[in-house]
């Protein structure tokens, strides 16, 4: 096949398709489909890349063909229809005319959308075409070849309007899960592209915050970012992802990014029978007929047809407004009540820990149960009831007279697993069930020595300073822990001795991360070398990712989440790779402090 987009064009080439062929150059398929054309009373019959029919880059292209030729039938066949071309990017059309004169009509149909081939094949022979006026494509401005006759309808430009969303240009750098952060102020949300759920009313992509308007991480202030979609904020309507498989979903006003389409309509009143159509098949259809690339333009949307009255009749309630509230954790609308989540231990314990969702009320009745420190250890520490016994008594305040042991029960079973108590499931499985349901950016840290019934805390992220880091390893391990475990080895108590060693290591590896010594150090790849941490200070903007680096590299976590420390995408401004997995020793940090003249 003679596919050849302009990027794989040898310069010869590009000269000469200029030069004869200037509404074709951009892919030689299309050059040799206007070479034919040129002919007298030539028949054709040709399989061309499915992007000649629909991208407005070839409108002039099928403004001459239709003009000065007839188009006797189309088919837009879809990817895999031909074992020679490969891949879900090459998605043949099938065009059959003749260069003799223009008619009034072509016929087509779209089989594309057939997921098996033999039932595409036997689609492609059976399925009825539609007769599409001619003079009806000329008057759409970029002339599609269209393969259903919906032309009479109006479009979905007629009622709301489509904008494009943002690009970071370093997301790496200036999003991060909403959860990652103890404050959202200088933040602002951005919704992600919708996906499938079954989160209250169908809200999804509500996860992500950016870095707007913060000491050292202000967005705006970069050149790299390309800050769309400001028309659309503020308003509500529906979110569109608009890569691959089309999602929908609502639109509660914020920043969206450049995977989505926000699409506001023109009068409120319309909003439920959009939101009835985008939900079912049609409108992926309907978009899909008229721009069939990967990503679809931001205007492709605006040109779909769309009968109001029809989908006014099936629409059956009204789009979530921007005070709506989501029972899912993992978004900005939870508002902290282990009873009305989807994970009620996970919700309940972080309430333990003095977790706050940025929704939650300034305070109920769970406040009395908070940790001070947001230190919560495992077994008995300090003084301290056992995690399992601070807990439980949340849980039964949070439920109020629906809690009993079977209740209990119940959430051990719904939170998966294999531990049948409390205790055991907060020792063994709730920090790996954390990272899973946080997306590998826990806030609640799991330290452990290593030891099933040793040293094991609970740590609220918030507040893990460098303060904090030292009480727990100086105090609740150093001196309460580890003495008592020394009193059990002279009692001869049973396994004294391992539990002793292993927490003297761990007391010497949560040491290291206090100092900060390479390779237990943090690195941040968008900060000067003067700017490093030094030893255990943290800043909570740059992220869960980069700054548990020395927990994993020390070895003291409960699980390890899903991290990588390689090459984030893009480059600097500079041109130099965005590398992470880089240690600085703590005598290069200082000596950078002192050259940029800091103490």
């Amino acid at each position: 096949m003679p596919y050849l987009g302009r990027g794989r064009q040898s310069d010869l080439l590009k000269r000469h398709l200029a030069r004869w062929y200037p509404n074709s150059g951009s892919e030689l398929a299309a050059a040799f489909l206007m070479r034919i054309v040129a002919g007298n009373s030539q028949s054709f019959a040709l399989v061309l890349p499915d992007t000649i029919g629909f991208l407005a880059g070839f409108k002039d292209l099928r403004r001459d063909l239709l003009k000065a030729s007839a188009i006797h039938v189309l088919a837009y066949l879809g990817s895999g229809s031909f074992s020679s071309l490969s891949g879900e990017v090459v998605r043949p059309l099938f065009l059959v005319g003749d260069s003799s004169a223009p008619t009034s009509h072509m016929r087509g149909l779209d089989v594309s959308h057939v997921a098996e081939i033999g039932e595409r094949v036997r689609s492609l022979i059976s399925q009825p075409m539609a007769t599409v006026s001619v003079a009806a494509v000329l008057a759409e401005s970029d002339a599609p070849f269209r393969a259903h006759a919906d032309f009479g309808l109006r479009l979905i430009r007629d009622v709301a309007r489509s904008t494009e969303g943002l690009s970071t240009g370093d997301d790496a750098r200036y999003r991060r899960k909403y959860w990652e952060v103890s404050s959202l102020e200088g933040l602002k949300r951005i919704q992600g592209p919708p996906r499938s759920s079954h989160d209250r009313d169908g809200l999804s992509g509500l996860e992500d915050v950016v870095l707007w308007d913060v000491p050292n991480h202000s967005l705006g202030e970069d050149l790299g970012a390309r800050l769309r979609g400001a028309t659309a904020w503020g308003n509500s309507g529906l979110l569109i992802g608009r890569i691959g498989r089309i999602s929908a979903g609502p639109y509660l006003g914020a920043l969206f990014d450049k995977s989505c389409v926000a699409l506001v309509p023109r009068r409120p009143d319309v909003i439920p029978a959009l939101r009835a159509f985008l939900d079912s098949g049609e409108f992926e259809l309907g978009l899909r007929r008229i721009d069939r690339k990967v990503a679809v333009a931001t205007k492709s949307i605006e040109k779909v047809p769309f009968d109001e009255e029809r989908w006014r009749a099936v629409a059956i309630d009204d789009i979530p407004s921007p005070e709506s509230w989501s029972n899912n954790p993992m978004q900005w609308l939870f508002r902290g009540r282990p009873e009305d989540s989807l994970a009620p231990l996970q919700v309940a314990t972080c309430r333990l820990l003095g977790i706050h969702w940025p929704e939650q009320p300034d305070s109920d009745e769970l406040d009395a149960f908070t940790d001070n420190d947001g230190i919560v250890c495992i077994p008995v520490v300090a003084a301290e009831a056992r995690a399992a016994d601070r807990v439980q008594p949340l849980l039964a305040a949070a439920y109020g007279d629906t809690w009993s042991p079977a209740k209990l029960k119940e959430l051990l079973e719904q939170a998966g697993g294999t531990r049948r108590n409390l205790a055991d499931w907060l020792r063994d499985e709730f920090f790996k069930q954390h990272c899973a349901l946080f997306g590998n950016r826990p806030f609640v840290w799991h330290i452990w020595d290593g030891v099933k019934d040793g040293f094991s805390a609970l740590l609220n992220y918030h507040m893990l300073d460098r303060k904090s880091l030292a009480k727990l390893t100086y105090s609740y391990l150093g001196q309460d822990w580890v003495e008592r475990q020394r009193s059990e080895v002279r009692d001869e108590v049973a396994g004294a001795e391992a539990r002793l060693a292993a927490a003297l290591d761990l007391k010497v590896k949560l040491e290291l991360i206090l100092d900060g010594e390479q390779p237990h150090d943090i690195y941040v790849r968008w900060k000067e070398k003067h700017e490093q941490p030094i030893g255990w200070e943290p800043d909570l903007n740059d992220g869960v990712r980069l700054n548990i680096r020395p927990f994993v590299t020390a070895g003291v976590l409960r699980y390890n989440p899903n991290i990588k420390w390689g090459k984030d995408r893009g480059k600097n401004p500079d041109g130099s790779e965005r590398m992470n997995d880089v240690h600085l020793s703590l005598a290069e940090k200082a000596d950078a402090r002192k050259r940029a003249g800091r103490t």
